[in-house]
């Protein structure tokens, strides 16, 4: 049976693909110049353009690996294996890649079907040579730093890398943070009596059939979105809570059955 598509996948492909495009496009662009300085039949044009087909291989690839192959595997894994799991899956994404340059030079700049370019002896040599194996080598290195920020900033959490590098927190301000448990952020940095109830309230799930739990001090500053209903659980005692906390259940609302629906509505 083919895996259903999760609730919010394509958005999170196109966040991927967003960073992970020009990321990789501006690696290739460097890693080309590094190796090849010296080919003067390459203008800086033909070397961006080379750069950004391969950069979108890239991207998508490795949107679609980050958002549908490695979260079936790497979600509970450690942070090592995890690393070493998206550096091998990016190796192929970058074989996979560079198979897509090769058929656009073939085709746009050569004007030969990828299979000629393939069969050729010079590009044959050209795989076997030292400048390819280390433009290689380097863009395995790329990838590795590449997926090295993914895994830190899911660490620290979405944002937090962005903000440790402008220089957010040397001024330190008062917030209101919503605490949330499950696959995003998997480093506590806070601790107290905030976390504590949080903890408490995710153990509440499983005995009150819930799979989304929130107090109500959080339901009061949020609107909830369309498509999603709140229902009230009831004031539940929280082990280390001297009070008893107003709980609430966020469920998405169950979609109408055509006799729920009025005579005019109905298709």
């Amino acid at each position: 049976m083919p895996r259903p598509i999760p609730p919010g996948w394509l958005r999170a492909f196109l966040r991927f693909a967003i960073w992970l495009v020009p990321a990789w496009t501006l690696a290739t662009f460097v890693c080309g110049h590094l190796v090849f300085p010296a080919d003067a039949a390459v203008t800086l044009g033909t070397g961006w353009t080379r750069a950004a087909v391969l950069g979108v291989w890239a991207g998508i690839l490795g949107a679609f690996v980050e958002t549908w192959v490695l979260p079936r595997f790497a979600r509970r894994a450690p942070f090592g294996v995890t690393l070493l799991l998206r550096t091998m899956a990016y190796a192929v994404v970058v074989t996979l890649s560079f198979m897509g340059v090769i058929g656009f030079i073939a085709r746009r700049e050569l004007g030969l079907r990828p299979r000629d370019v393939l069969a050729d002896e010079a590009f044959a040599a050209f795989l076997t040579s030292a400048e390819f194996t280390w433009f290689f080598i380097l863009l395995l290195g790329a990838s590795f730093l590449i997926t090295l920020a993914f895994q830190v900033n899911r660490v620290l959490g979405p944002g937090t890398m962005k903000a440790l590098l402008v220089g957010r927190y040397i001024r330190p301000v008062r917030e209101e943070r919503v605490c949330l448990f499950g696959d995003l952020k998997r480093d506590i940095v806070h601790s107290g009596d905030t976390l504590n109830t949080t903890a408490r309230m995710e153990g509440m799930c499983g005995p009150l059939e819930r799979r989304l739990l929130v107090s109500d001090t959080l339901l009061e500053l949020c609107v909830l979105p369309t498509g999603f209903r709140s229902e009230e659980v009831g004031a539940v005692p929280l082990r280390g809570k001297n009070a008893p906390v107003r709980l609430f259940s966020v469920e998405r609302n169950a979609p109408a059955r055509p006799r729920d629906l009025a005579p005019d509505q109905r298709g």
